[in-house]
């Protein structure tokens, strides 16, 4: 497996900005899991422990707000980076409101692929940075301990 390969979980209840986003980032060589709704996506992210989050807004049975919010709160997943990724709320105030649900980064649809496919390699950068840093820091701290 490539060590650059990272595990992403893309939820839209839209089919085909699911199949497009699945099919830019599988190009890229990423494991991509699917949701079609927060609640799904839930369980997704629970069993299988993304290295990242995309997620729209307008959805049925629990939109992106709430899913950002249930992942914030959830400490087996709660620092997985999230990601909006929205057509429908292009206001300020509205990215204001996604950022303060918990959610790392606002993406406005459209996007060129060149440009969506970067925001994501240097989000999966900064999260796996900081991730090896935490578990070097627990290491130290169990060795002086």
């Amino acid at each position: 497996m490539n060590e650059n390969r990272s595990k992403i979980l893309i939820v839209d209840d839209n089919l085909i900005n699911l199949k497009l986003l699945e099919m830019w980032l599988k190009k890229e060589d990423h494991e991509v899991i699917t949701a079609e709704n927060g609640k799904i996506a839930l369980e997704r992210a629970v069993g299988e422990n993304p290295d990242i989050i995309i997620s729209d807004i307008l959805m049925p049975v629990m939109d992106g707000f709430q899913l950002c919010r249930e992942i914030r709160l959830d400490r087996r997943i709660h620092s997985t980076p999230f990601i909006i990724h929205s057509a429908s709320y292009l206001h300020k105030d509205d990215e204001k409101l996604a950022i303060d649900a918990g959610a790392d980064l606002y993406i406005r649809k459209p996007i060129k692929r060149r440009k969506f496919l970067e925001i994501i390699e240097r989000t999966l950068v900064e999260y796996k940075g900081k991730r090896s840093k935490t578990a070097n820091s627990d290491v130290a701290e169990e060795e002086t301990f």
